[in-house]
């Protein structure tokens, strides 16, 4: 039985390692580092793993409710939604151009919901009025310098 589980994770593995080479970058919309690209690859194989896909007919199999499936395990535990909704992506993205190429019917990512990630408030952290004061009192005006980025202030 061990023998079956390694090979089931080789093989899908390897199938998705092939099959993402057809895979062009421009897919994504615009040019994408190495490091996008291998995360695309990570989140599509979570999903093959997931599932014990190891073929190209059971992939394209893949039904809206096993991606519905999928997002509710993840959600189970507990992933980030800025995670899920970059696997649910990568995994569109793949079936987007699979179908394309015509080597799929259906995206079964289409009318998934996907989990908010709180995009009216940002990630960094804002200056409060006293903080950007004191920023806007640094300069000094004993200095040339100070003197001209005071000017800008103005």
């Amino acid at each position: 039985m061990l023998r079956w589980r390694r090979y089931r994770r080789t093989r899908a593995h390897s199938l998705h390692s092939n099959a993402w080479r057809t895979f062009p970058r421009k897919s994504y919309g615009c040019k994408t580092s190495a490091a996008h690209t291998r995360a695309y690859k990570e989140d599509v194989l979570h999903f093959m793993r997931a599932f014990g896909i190891v073929s190209r007919e059971e992939l394209r199999g893949t039904s809206r409710a096993a991606v519905i499936a999928w997002v509710r395990r993840m959600e189970a535990e507990e992933e980030k939604p800025r995670t899920i909704c970059r696997r649910l992506s990568a995994l569109s993205s793949l079936f987007k151009h699979l179908m394309e190429q015509h080597h799929a019917t259906h995206n079964p990512t289409d009318g998934v919901k996907r989990p908010s990630v709180g995009g009216e408030t940002g990630v960094t952290a804002a200056f409060d009025e006293a903080q950007a004061r004191t920023l806007l009192d640094a300069p000094s005006t004993e200095t040339v310098i100070g003197l001209r980025d005071r000017a800008g202030q103005k």
